[in-house]
């Protein structure tokens, strides 16, 4: 029943009413399968009798309907009719599984398309702590299992459940004690082939999705990082982790696969046995030459020769549940949980407006799980128009002060204020006000045009735009230069960029929406001295034309901003500009008296001097 639930959580309210539409299709064909093979039995009966339609009140009325000449020609009409109806009977299956696998298919596909909205919609600090092979793994794989595996499962169970119902029915109405100690016979066998292979089918579930996202992790890591891999010749070490994974992946498959393909053997030779046993039963008791016994022998052939199959599928539906079931709790726990956070955290129809003053006042934030806070009752001003630098060691909380700056994360005590407003009264606005560039971004597989304008589709794309964001990050003269222009293609990641060409086009995307405020996280950190210096220049020329913040380790970069922040152990130790806090500021003097940093002493001292 938990199971059950689970699954109707996962579905909208149309989708339900569709299944309920199923089940009841599946019992009209469950009906017809019944009819078939009753049929069976009035076509036995004048085979070995013609004059069995006097005796039978349906054969006596078809005849009336057909009106045949001779009983040769009745035969020959009843049996068309008998062909008939099982062609009707088979098209309307064929109709119910056509129905039956779009309703999967489609439904598989809209759960996937919500979980991958929800991971984007969800608060960022809800991502901090899983993979993304692991998401990848709930959004595609494990949402395929849970459709092909519990929700198909179950509707094709509970579609051959009815039909099997039925035939039995049907046999209890013609020889209740002999259908009686068939099915006696047949159910404690039946049974225990499922419990049995149960419980194996489980922790195959569960050990199947467990080598899917290891090898999505494997193979994230291996072509993230093929680089470095070939430089350092670590390729086998990398293949042996996928092949390593891989095989055991196979070995789980291949055996699922067995398991589930061993149902029908096992219970045809059981429903084998068991007709064999009726027969050595039933024909002594009433005599070979009783017309009754041709065609009672004739219904049990046709039925078992129709609820062998359905047997053996219903087993293997319930293993396929049971195999399904062990990751049905990834996908329902990140589908509740992401959606939940979604609804519940972000107010999405605020205004929030950027006129004079950015205030951080009075913020702390701790992490979950983590017993220390990351930010400590900061207070900071940043006026319109300002350039500021926020410096610190590792740890100190740069980042996670960014996160409180950007809207991704929520303090746990305090506001981020604009012009007195606070910014989570209106999220979505207050981060179209913000251009981000880090010192990590992903670049597209594209043009360079929809780099710029990322995420945009074709036709809402402003050239105009993307012209300006270029010239102002001075990539312009570059891209002008190369023969496609806008339309060149960077390639996977960038990888036909340079550092410093990569971080111009970071640069023009942030620009391209014409935020009020920039904000640069390490956005120079990895690059080279001369780069560095170059990229600085380009963000120190947007001062006045935009409120900048910056992020830095390297103090070269922010050596010219209006104000300084030093933050230490997630709190303001000190702020104003370079030269106040080099006086006054012990830890930022050492920071500045470093051997990594002693080019930019070397300046200050003669500017000082």
């Amino acid at each position: 029943m938990k199971l059950l639930k689970l699954c109707a959580d996962l579905l909208t309210f149309p989708e339900r009413l569709h299944l309920i539409f199923l089940l009841l299709a599946s019992l009209v064909i469950a009906g017809l399968e019944t009819i078939g093979v009753a049929l069976v039995i009035p076509l036995l009966q004048l085979i070995s009798d013609p004059s069995a339609s006097e005796n039978n009140v349906f054969l006596r009325e078809f005849r009336a309907i057909v009106n045949p000449g001779t009983d040769d020609e009745f035969l020959l009409l009843f049996a068309i009719g008998l062909v008939g109806t099982f062609f009707f009977k088979n098209a309307a299956t064929m109709a119910l599984v056509w129905w039956r696998l779009q309703f999967i298919q489609r439904t598989r596909m809209r759960l996937s398309v919500s979980l991958l909205r929800a991971y984007l919609f969800a608060p960022y600090v809800s991502h901090i702590n899983r993979t993304v092979p692991e998401l990848i793994r709930n959004m595609l794989t494990s949402v395929s299992v849970v459709f092909n595996g519990v929700v198909l499962g179950s509707v094709e169970l509970v579609a051959e459940a009815l039909v099997v119902a039925g035939i039995v029915a049907l046999l209890f109405t013609q020889d209740f004690k002999s259908s009686l100690l068939i099915v006696a016979f047949l159910t404690p066998i039946v049974v225990s082939i499922f419990l049995v292979l149960r419980t194996y089918m489980s922790r195959l579930g569960r050990r199947t999705s467990d080598l899917n996202q290891e090898i999505l992790h494997h193979t994230t890591q291996a072509l993230s990082g093929a680089m470095e891999i070939k430089m350092l010749g670590r390729e086998e070490v990398f293949v042996s982790h996928m092949a390593r994974s891989g095989k055991a992946l196979v070995n789980a498959q291949i055996a699922n696969q067995f398991v589930s393909h061993m149902p029908r053997p096992l219970i045809e030779t059981t429903v084998v046995a068991a007709m064999l046993l009726f027969i050595v039963m039933f024909v002594p008791a009433f005599g070979p030459s009783d017309p009754s016994t041709f065609s009672i022998l004739g219904l049990y052939a046709a039925a078992a020769f129709r609820l062998t199959p359905s047997a053996g599928r219903i087993v293997q539906s319930a293993n396929n549940v049971r195999f399904a079931s062990r990751v049905i709790d990834d996908v329902y726990d990140d589908y509740m949980f992401f959606h939940r956070s979604q609804t519940n955290k972000e107010k999405l129809d605020g205004t929030i407006n950027f006129g004079s003053a950015l205030e951080i006042k009075d913020v702390s934030y701790s992490y979950k799980n983590v017993p220390y806070a990351a930010l400590k009752n900061v207070n900071i001003l940043i006026p319109k128009g300002q350039v500021l630098g926020i410096v610190g060691g590792s740890g100190a909380g740069k980042s996670t002060l960014v996160g409180v700056l950007l809207g991704l994360i929520e303090a746990s005590e305090g506001q981020v204020l604009a012009d007195g407003k606070d910014i989570w009264s209106g999220i979505r606005q207050w981060r179209s006000n913000i251009g981000y560039v880090p010192q990590n971004f992903y670049i597209l597989s594209e043009n360079i045009r929809r780099n710029v304008a990322f995420g945009l589709r074709e036709k809402d794309i402003d050239k105009s735009r993307v012209r300006d964001a270029l010239v102002m990050a001075q990539l312009w003269d570059f891209v002008q230069e190369l023969p496609d222009g806008l339309e060149t293609q960077l390639g996977e990641n960038g990888i036909r960029l340079s550092g410093g060409q990569r971080q111009r086009i970071g640069i023009a995307r942030a620009l391209y929406s014409n935020p009020e405020i920039l904000i640069f996280d390490e956005a120079t950190s990895a690059l080279d001295n001369e780069t560095e210096k170059q990229i600085s220049r380009t963000i120190h020329d947007l001062a006045g034309k935009k409120t900048i913040v910056i992020i830095a380790h390297r103090l070269s970069t922010v050596r010219e901003c209006n104000e300084l922040v030093f933050m230490k152990n997630g709190m303001v130790t000190g702020y104003g500009s370079f030269s106040v806090l080099f006086e006054k500021n012990p830890d930022f003097r050492r920071m500045v008296l470093s051997a990594e940093t002693k080019g930019v002493i070397d300046d200050y001292k003669s500017q000082e001097s």
